[in-house]
């Protein structure tokens, strides 16, 4: 399915493993602000695995939202990490370990979901990593991996693409494929 409407992001369904490939990336970052931001404002957690420069981006867009993210961060509902970090804690000869996967990706759903069992979404960057270095058969294994921790934690994820350097045919359809919903925004 595809979606491409803001208010798709701020309410996306419940365990959905959604993809967004752009080219444009404020309005990408903007997509990840209002995932973010729904979650927040609905009482669950969000967890961004992310680079610095998209986290700037991103913390820009939610300050008019004017969360306490100091709060959030003591009470676990917000938690961010490095995506080149954390895909270094997992990976072994180029493809992402299962094992180790769950084991650093794991333990940060359950932190966010709490003792009281919060709604999680989580926004990732680790795949197009893989796939921006031209390890397409590693972003893919990680893609299913996603999928086994969205069904064993029972988490609603987003994961972006740049397009910006499609090689001829265009962005590889085994990827859009490990999703649930595939979006994008229309122009303003």
């Amino acid at each position: 399915m595809a979606f491409d409407s803001i208010s798709f992001f701020e309410n996306p369904p419940e365990n959905g493993h959604m993809v967004f490939p752009y080219t444009d990336e404020k309005r990408a970052m903007k997509a990840v602000a209002a995932f973010v931001a729904g979650s927040l404002k609905n009482g669950g957690s969000a967890i961004l695995i992310l680079t610095t420069a998209h986290w700037e981006a991103i913390r820009a867009q939610l300050k008019r939202d004017k969360f306490d993210f100091a709060a959030l961060k003591d009470s676990d509902r917000f938690i961010c990490a490095d995506a080149a970090r954390m895909l270094q804690s997992f990976m072994v000869d180029d493809m992402p370990d299962a094992a180790k996967f769950e084991s650093s990706i794991g333990w940060l759903m359950e932190r966010a979901k709490g003792k009281w069992d919060r709604a999680v979404r989580a926004y990732g960057e680790m795949v197009d990593l893989l796939w921006q270095a031209g390890n397409t058969n590693g972003a893919l294994a990680l893609e299913q991996l996603w999928n086994l921790a969205i069904a064993k934690h029972d988490i609603c994820l987003l994961c972006t693409y740049c397009t910006a350097n499609c090689v001829e045919g265009g962005f590889p359809v085994e990827l859009l494929e490990a999703h649930s919903h595939v979006c994008g925004l229309a122009h303003s």
